[in-house]
């Protein structure tokens, strides 16, 4: 779950796997969507986001990209902080 969504994860098997990300109760109010959708797309059209497949009136559905949260000393690695 995140700050101000709620996150779903739907699979047929583990590599063919989607997100739900359902918007918080008014945050469109703070956040820009479509401003959020378009920058979305640029990062993605990089391989910077995953794909983002659909939206309906208060979510949306995008690919699911493999990782982990960084640790305290993931950020002394001179790859993630120059």
């Amino acid at each position: 779950m995140g700050i101000t969504n709620k996150i779903f994860s739907a699979y047929i098997d583990p590599k063919d796997r989607v997100v739900f990300r359902v918007f918080g109760k008014n945050t469109e109010k703070i956040i820009d969507r479509r401003h959020e959708l378009e920058s979305w797309h640029k990062l993605a059209k990089h391989g910077l986001a995953a794909p983002l497949y659909g939206q309906f009136n208060n979510g949306l559905v995008c690919g699911y990209l493999p990782g982990r949260s960084l640790r305290v000393e993931d950020m002394r690695d001179s790859i993630i902080q120059p």
